[in-house]
């Protein structure tokens, strides 16, 4: 009863939206799409919790055993964290402005499609390249925009309606999709329309759901670590017409347009498996949805088809056995003599921060007998709280992972003992290797002394020979015994369990270097040694595409540092540091790092306490060496990614945006806006516009993600139009 009374009431709000919406010029619709969000987001709350639900399943919160067919939301409660809120109020922007854009370009449809819409260039030259062509997309973004970009690149695009409420409802909502020149076909009888069409050189735009039911065509393939039904159209239409399959979607920007980004493509000869060819479109669709969760959390409430056992068997055969419901995992402690009395704090802290309910079991190993008693019976008192929790206390394994630590330590006696204090403070064993750079203050009889009284610090002296050169000589002397590096600056300091936590999250994830958080310190705020910076519960996030990584989407703050991680030696291998750079030294090494490993693990716990030190090698800038070094940077950047072809074309735009922006940041803007010497500042600002027109000439670099100022600069900065990029940089 409830829903015939609200389907007049929907009717007469699009019959209203159809009116007065393509009369409003663009920014006004944006105003009127935010509130209309903003009002949603209050009273939906069926909405909300149902959006919570699917974005729990994407981040893992909710676990693939759990039985997410059978969720009641009226009795489920809406309690998420900030950041969950702050990503559903967006998802509710994004489909406000979706539904807006939609009636809003029913009216004078080409134009304002172009004025919204932004093609990538690799859309441009896939859709020139293929004609007829399947587009695939989801409810992503803006998901009608796809269809008319492609219409607008010289394709006559068919697609599919299906019906929406009442038929005075559909005939409205198929109005506004006609209005751009596309054909719209009924979803009754669209298979011999639509193959008839492919095979007229008409190309078909699909939008492929999670949930068709397999008597509808739906196959079912792997999504979010769970079974769903996806249709075969895509792959079906591809194998008999022989025309190519285009995955895309259309990505909301803060200026209220979309750029319609491509995912992936495949050829007819892909498509002859059917299934593994849908599988291949759900990875893709899969891959935004993790990327950009505001996009599909509210879009998606259909899991309503339950698979049976013989569909879980069926898949079985397809996939790997990884599908099937995990065994507990394992996780490793470590206790060191003195802390026998303070594992079940931590146990407890972790247990409870859970956000799975996952079989968990536990490993306990102590340094020696004596303390194991203690340590069980602390142990067992915290895990009696967690019936799916098992925990066993062994001696510590003859083999242990041997973690080393090198710090280059060079006039850093007021911090030198913090570090090392903090270092020795680990929950996990870690050999410290530290080297005096010819300090000139009493540097190098602290490191003298604490290598004296503790028998995990190691000393080394030379003279002085700047940063990169002791790291060097600190992995050229390392012994061989040791698996695992990290590095600490000397004037930092870092938690008792980050290393710890790191090698937990390296082990179980497979990973080559773990990474985590880092917490700015002033010099005036100095914490004593081994307190905790800012103690995070999100959950691990495993990096398996480090072009990705690269482009600063995922990462926490520090993502280029050197010192916020661990190693596995094997990581660095010959690797080392540049000599001669007194600036960027970690994007170098990080650069060269995540070029040749696999996997990369970043723990959300803020452990590295950076301190940021006037006196330090960063604190004072060279900026004739500053902006040698980051154009440098630049072009390894470049040549270690882009060129070997380690960035995907599906990145490659965003990948030279993101490449653009940096260059702007390092070469042009810090150099107007704090570099003091007036005849050095036009020096360096003619040597950056020298060094942009090369990296334009041999990477393609150009002024895309940039801003309307930031491009005017760029351009000044190229043309060599000192005085206007100058006052603009400082006027704005």
């Amino acid at each position: 009863m409830k829903n015939r009374l609200l389907v007049p009431v929907e009717w007469l709000g699009i019959a209203l939206a159809m009116m007065l919406m393509p009369i409003l010029p663009h920014r006004l619709l944006l105003v009127v799409c935010d509130f209309v969000s903003f009002v949603m987001y209050r009273l939906d709350r069926r909405g909300r919790i149902r959006a919570l639900f699917n974005l729990r399943i994407i981040t893992g919160r909710v676990s693939p055993t759990c039985n997410i067919y059978r969720l009641d939301v009226d009795a489920a409660s809406y309690d998420p964290t900030s950041r969950e809120e702050k990503i559903i109020r967006r998802s509710y922007r994004n489909m406000s402005r979706t539904i807006g854009h939609l009636v809003w370009t029913s009216f004078m449809a080409r134009r304002r499609a172009a004025a919204v819409g932004i093609m990538s260039s690799e859309g441009k030259e896939l859709l020139a390249r293929n004609r007829p062509a399947i587009t695939v997309s989801a409810h992503l973004g803006c998901w009608e925009i796809l269809s008319q970009l492609a219409f607008l690149e010289g394709h006559q695009m068919m697609s599919v309606a299906k019906d929406i409420g009442t038929n005075s409802m559909t005939r409205l909502l198929m109005r506004a999709r006609r209005s751009i020149g596309q054909e719209i076909v009924p979803a009754k009888g669209a298979f011999k329309v639509l193959m008839n069409g492919i095979r007229n050189g008409r190309s078909l735009g699909l939008l492929v759901d999670q949930h068709v039911d397999p008597q509808d065509g739906g196959v079912w393939v792997r999504f979010l670590d769970r079974m769903i039904p996806v249709s075969v159209a895509p792959a079906f239409f591809s194998a008999k017409s022989g025309a190519t399959i285009i995955t895309a979607w259309s990505r909301p920007l803060k200026s209220g347009h979309y750029r319609c980004e491509i995912l992936s493509h495949y050829t007819s000869s892909d498509a002859r498996d059917v299934w593994a060819m849908t599988q291949r479109c759900a990875n893709d669709i899969e891959a935004v949805v993790r990327r950009h969760p505001s996009c599909w959390v509210l879009n998606y409430n259909y899991f309503s088809n339950v698979p049976t056992e013989a569909d879980f068997a069926a898949l079985a055969k397809r996939t790997k056995p990884s599908f099937v419901p995990r065994p507990p995992r394992e996780v490793v402690y470590h206790v060191r003599s003195g802390f026998e009395d303070k594992i079940h704090y931590r146990l407890l802290r972790d247990l409870s921060a859970r956000t799975d309910d996952w079989p968990l079991r536990l490993t306990v190993f102590v340094t020696n007998a004596a303390m194991r008693e203690v340590v069980e019976r602390n142990c067992q008192f915290a895990v009696s709280r967690f019936a799916d929790v098992n925990c066993e206390v062994e001696p510590s394994a003859e083999r242990h992972p041997r973690i080393a630590v090198i710090i280059p330590g060079y006039n850093v006696e007021r911090f030198l003992p913090q570090c090392l204090d903090s270092l020795l403070a680990q929950t996990c064993p870690v050999d410290i290797f530290c080297c005096n750079d010819g300090s000139t203050d009493g540097t190098g009889r602290i490191l003298d002394e604490y290598a004296a009284r503790y028998s995990r610090v190691h000393a080394l002296h030379h003279p002085n020979r700047g940063m990169s050169a002791t790291y060097n000589r600190l992995l050229d002397e390392l012994p061989s015994e040791y698996e695992f590096v990290g590095i600490v600056d000397s004037d930092d300091y870092v938690h008792p369990e980050m290393y710890d936590s790191l090698l937990s999250a390296m082990v179980s994830a497979g990973a080559d270097v773990a990474e985590c958080g880092i917490a700015s310190v002033s010099e005036a705020d100095v914490q004593p040694a081994g307190t905790t910076v800012a103690h995070l519960t999100d959950p691990h996030h495993t990096i398996d595409d480090m072009s990705v990584y690269w482009l600063r989407k995922t990462a926490p703050a520090g993502w280029i540092s050197k010192w916020n991680k661990l190693y596995r030696r094997a990581a660095i291998g010959n690797l080392r540091f540049r000599i001669g750079l007194d600036y960027e030294d970690d994007f170098f090494f990080a650069t060269e790092v995540n070029a040749k490993i696999k996997r990369k693990v970043i723990v959300s716990d803020r452990f590295y306490a950076y301190r940021r030190n006037p006196n330090s090698l960063n604190g004072k800038i060279n900026f004739r060496k500053y902006v040698a070094s980051a154009a440098l940077r630049l072009r390894l950047s470049c040549e270690t990614f882009f060129v070997t072809g380690n960035v995907p074309p599906r990145l490659r735009t965003g990948w030279l945006a993101d490449l653009t922006k940096d260059a702007y940041r390092m070469l042009v803007r810090k150099n107007l806006k704090k570099n003091a010497d007036p005849a050095l500042r036009r020096e360096l600002f003619f040597k950056a516009g020298e060094e942009i027109r090369q990296l334009a000439k041999d990477f393609g670099l150009s002024r895309r993600g940039l801003s309307p100022v930031q491009r005017l600069v760029f351009d000044c900065c190229v043309r060599g139009r000192y005085v206007l990029a100058s006052l603009l940089v400082r006027i704005t």
